[in-house]
């Protein structure tokens, strides 16, 4: 039985944007666009490398941009409208993957960090949006909700995918994971709360967001430094390997 609270249309679309981007991750990084580059577009024992690069700089590109694209969301009101650009650049770049050809490499790479991006980078966004959209002791159960719902848009993606990999047909696997995102993921980009309007500009808010990232650093390092054994005043180990 659904909660009353969790009959609203915000909470319904935020619950299928799960769904929508479980298709996306269960078909490309996961299984078959990951498999597809690695063998057919590379090929031989670099194919695993070229993917691997990918995702590496699809990860460092998110991490070193989110602090400030989430202060821009937070500070500027910009958080709905970069959900939806990311999302528009996972979905597009989805699309891209159909005209990737055997020896592409590059532009295969290129497209992949591009779809990358815009999934992972979405994700910061969307998760934002729990502590608006339930109390704080019913956002364990959402989250559970949307978890759920995620399960079955892995088994959805992958079911729709399967008659075309058995076909041959990749290119159609990628345009109809690309509408099944789209498709799904719309009820979330329309009735998702909009952003509260806020004085900072979006360069003011960037900013605001390295000054933060700045200062969290300097205190993550000496506090690292400090519990390292070299400056606890303790003497190392016979089995360190500066000892020896």
């Amino acid at each position: 039985m659904i909660p009353h609270w969790a009959r609203t249309k915000p909470i319904i679309g935020w619950c299928l944007y799960d769904l929508a981007n479980s298709v996306y991750a269960a078909v490309i990084p996961a299984t078959i666009w990951s498999a597809y580059y690695a063998g057919a577009i590379v090929g031989g024992p670099e194919g695993a490398q070229w993917w691997g690069r990918a995702v590496s700089v699809t990860m460092l590109v998110v991490a070193v941009t989110s602090p400030f694209l989430g202060a821009i969301a937070d500070m500027a009101g910009w958080r709905k409208r970069l959900l939806i650009i990311y999302t528009a650049a996972a979905i597009l770049g989805t699309a891209t993957l159909a005209t990737v050809g055997h020896g592409m490499i590059l532009y295969g790479f290129l497209i992949s960090v591009i779809a990358g991006i815009g999934f992972e980078g979405a994700m910061v966004f969307y998760n934002s949006y729990l502590n608006d959209l339930a109390p704080s002791d019913h956002q364990g159960r959402l989250s559970g909700m949307g978890f759920a719902v995620g399960y079955f848009g892995s088994f959805l993606g992958l079911a729709i995918a399967f008659p075309f990999v058995r076909a041959q047909m990749f290119p159609a696997v990628f345009i109809t994971t690309a509408l099944l995102f789209l498709l799904i993921a719309i009820p979330a980009l329309l009735w998702l709360p909009r952003d509260q309007v806020v004085t900072h500009s979006p360069v003011q808010a960037a900013r605001a967001g390295f000054r933060a990232t700045n200062r969290t650093f300097r205190e993550i390092v000496p506090n690292a430094s400090s519990t390292s054994p070299s400056s606890s005043g303790r003497p190392m180990s016979a089995a360190s390997p500066t000892s020896r």
